[in-house]
C-alpha cells in the first residue's frame, strides 16, 4: 500500500526512488511494481522513461488508485489479487480511520488528521454527478501535491492518505422494508 500511496503522491517515480522512500530494497520494490502493472493497477510512464534500466512508473489514473475489480477478477490470478487488494485496502482504511478518530490535533507542527462522515439522498445520475465533482476536487489537490513534491520550497509537509467511498445506507445498515425504511433488528423488534 505504501508503494501505491507514494506513487499517487509523486505522480511517477522509479523503483529506486520508491525504495528509498519506503525503506525497502529496490529489487523487492521493482518486483511489486511489476505485479501491480501485471494487473493494470499501475503502468509505465513512457514520457519519462528513457530505457529499460530506468523505468518510470505511474498510476493508471490521475485521480488516485482506482481498480475495476470485475475486470481484475477475469485475469489469471485475478481472484487472488482482488482478495489481497481488498484486504490491504480494508486494513489501510481501518488504520487511517483509527488515527483520524484518535488524533487530538493539539501539537504545534504536528500533522493534523480529520474525520467527516455525511449522508446524502441521491438518484443514480446525482451519484455520478457527485462522484465527478468530488473527483475534480481530489484531482486538483493531487496535482498541487505532485507539483510541490517535485520542488522543495522549504515548507514542512506530510503525506496524507484518504479514502472516498459511498454505499447505499440500506446495504450498510441492513435490509430495507418497502418504502425505503430500514427494517428493525431483533433487539428493536422485541421491545
Amino acid at each position: 500500500m505504501r508503494l501505491v500511496i507514494e506513487l499517487t503522491t509523486r505522480g511517477s517515480a522509479r523503483a529506486v526512488d520508491l525504495a528509498n522512500a519506503i525503506g525497502e530494497p529496490a529489487n523487492s520494490v521493482s518486483f511489486h511494481l511489476r505485479q501491480l502493472a501485471r494487473y493494470g493497477l499501475i503502468g509505465e510512464d513512457t514520457e519519462r522513461g528513457t530505457d529499460a534500466r530506468e523505468r518510470w512508473w505511474r498510476m493508471t489514473s490521475d485521480e488516485g488508485f482506482q481498480a475495476d475489480l470485475g475486470e481484475l477478477r477475469k485475469l489469471p490470478g485475478g481472484p487472488q489479487a482482488v482478495g489481497s487488494l481488498q484486504n490491504l485496502t480494508q486494513e489501510a482504511a481501518r488504520a487511517a480511520l483509527s488515527v483520524a478518530l484518535e488524533d487530538d490535533n493539539d501539537g504545534p507542527g504536528e500533522p493534523t488528521s480529520w474525520f467527516n462522515d455525511f449522508g446524502v439522498h441521491l438518484s443514480r445520475s446525482e451519484v455520478e454527478e457527485f462522484q465527478n465533482e468530488f473527483g475534480k476536487l481530489i484531482s486538483r489537490w493531487m496535482e498541487r501535491s505532485r507539483q510541490v513534491a517535485a520542488t522543495d520550497d522549504g515548507v514542512e509537509r506530510h503525506t496524507y492518505i484518504g479514502f472516498a467511498f459511498g454505499a447505499p445506507m440500506d446495504a450498510v445498515i441492513g435490509t430495507s422494508e418497502p418504502g425505503g425504511r430500514t427494517a428493525p433488528d431483533d433487539a428493536e423488534a422485541a421491545q
